[in-house]
């Protein structure tokens, strides 16, 4: 929210939030659903999420490496026909 005193403009900002509290807070969401997600959000494990995380990134740059090194044998070898 922004006001204006003369000159000087004054922010202020709402308290930071993260997306499951903004839908808990929210009105338009069902009871059923808010439940459901709030299953969801107690059996999260931050820590489980990032080995997940670096798991999965770690298998992303393998294969892309991977992939990098067949497409310079398949240059290499269309350079000898």
């Amino acid at each position: 929210m922004r006001s204006r005193i003369g000159s000087k403009i004054i922010k202020r900002y709402d308290v930071a939030k993260t997306p499951y509290q903004r839908v808990i807070e929210c009105g338009g969401v069902e009871e059923r659903m808010k439940k459901k997600l709030n299953e969801i959000y107690k059996n999260l494990n931050p820590a489980e999420l990032k080995r997940k995380i670096t798991q999965l990134q770690e298998e992303l740059f393998e294969r892309v490496r991977r992939k990098r090194i067949y497409e310079r044998n398949l240059e290499k070898e269309e350079v000898f026909v």
